[in-house]
C-alpha cells in the first residue's frame, strides 16, 4: 500500500461521522454493485475464525445519497444496518459542481472527493476504518432539475479504484486496495432510509 493514512484518516472518518448525524432526508436502498478487494488486511480482526488478510468480496445491498446545498454524502454497504453495524464505503462530495461525467476525480484528504472504508461488521471489536486515496470516474450523475447535481429520482453511477493504510497501532495495521462498483437512483420517502445517527467512528 502506499498511502499511510493514520491522522487524515481519522479526519476523514469523523467528517463523515458528522455529516450522517446532520443528515435530516431520506435516501435509497435499492441498486447494484459490489466492493472488490485486491488486497485486505486488518489486524486483530478474524474472519470465520481465520486472520483477516485475504481479500473480500461484498455484495452491496445499501446505495444512499444526501444532498447538502452544493455538498453530497454517499454512503454504499453491505446489508441495510445502521453504518455502525455494517462494511462499506463513504463518499464525500464537496462541490457537485465540480464533477465532471467521465473523467478520473482525485480522490484523497483534502480532495473535492473524499473517502472512507469501514469494516464495522466484520471487525466490531476493532471498529477498523480507514481514508482512501485513488480515483472515482462516474458513468451518470444525472441533474434532472439543472441545480448542479442529483436529486430524488436521478441516476448515479460510479466506479472507485482506491486504496489505504493505517499503521499507527502495529497491533491493528489496516490496509485495503480495492475496486468499488455502483449504480443506484436516490429516492426519498419509504422506502427511503435516513442516515443513521451514531457515534464517530474510531479510527487506528
Amino acid at each position: 500500500m502506499s498511502a499511510r493514512t493514520g491522522a487524515p484518516a481519522r479526519a476523514l472518518a469523523a467528517a463523515a461521522a458528522v455529516a450522517a448525524l446532520a443528515a435530516l432526508a431520506g435516501c435509497g436502498t435499492g441498486g447494484t454493485g459490489s466492493i472488490v478487494f485486491n488486497s485486505l488486511e486488518v489486524g486483530d480482526c478474524y474472519y470465520d475464525g481465520d486472520p483477516l488478510t485475504d481479500p473480500v468480496s461484498l455484495d452491496l445491498h445499501f446505495f444512499g445519497a444526501e444532498r447538502f446545498a452544493d455538498a453530497m454524502l454517499v454512503r454504499i454497504q453491505e446489508g441495510t444496518s445502521a453504518a455502525i453495524n455494517a462494511d462499506g464505503v463513504y463518499l464525500s462530495i464537496g462541490d457537485v459542481d465540480q464533477v465532471a461525467v467521465g473523467a478520473a476525480l482525485p480522490v484523497g484528504l483534502g480532495e473535492n472527493v473524499e473517502s472512507v472504508l469501514y469494516l464495522l461488521n466484520t471487525c466490531p471489536a476493532g471498529r477498523p476504518a480507514v481514508g482512501l486515496t485513488g480515483t472515482l470516474v462516474l458513468d451518470f450523475f444525472e441533474d434532472a432539475d439543472g441545480d448542479g447535481g442529483p436529486d430524488a429520482g436521478d441516476r448515479i453511477a460510479g466506479t472507485l479504484t482506491a486504496s489505504g493504510a493505517d499503521d499507527t497501532d502495529p497491533q491493528a495495521v489496516v490496509a485495503a486496495d480495492l475496486v468499488l462498483t455502483f449504480d443506484f437512483v436516490m429516492h426519498r420517502g419509504h422506502p427511503a432510509r435516513r442516515f443513521p445517527t451514531y457515534d464517530a467512528l474510531e479510527v487506528y
